[in-house]
């Protein structure tokens, strides 16, 4: 589970929003592909959504899967790289 400063929620805006994401092995995402796939339909269905809004929490209506976790990933990468760099933090 990976929690990023995004923009604050509408749902919260006082609060930051968490980013989760599970993450597999290489060869897991194939195991699990109905899975994956069933959870990616729920996350979509206006339903549930409004289910998740009723416990405070929020759905993005983007893509989710291995793809959008890993541009996701390299964002941070890149933004922790320069807080890292702009406050002269050394290993």
């Amino acid at each position: 589970m990976s929690t990023t400063a995004t923009p604050a929620s509408p749902v919260t805006p006082a609060t930051p929003v968490n980013t989760e994401a599970l993450a597999l092995e290489p060869g897991e995402i194939e195991l699990l592909s109905a899975e994956l796939g069933a959870l990616t339909a729920t996350l979509r269905d206006p339903a549930a959504r409004a289910r998740y809004l009723d416990l405070a929490r929020e759905v993005e209506s983007g893509e989710v899967g291995p793809e959008r976790l890993g541009d996701l990933v390299e964002k941070e990468i890149a933004r922790w790289n320069r807080v890292v760099a702009t406050a002269g933090i050394r290993e």
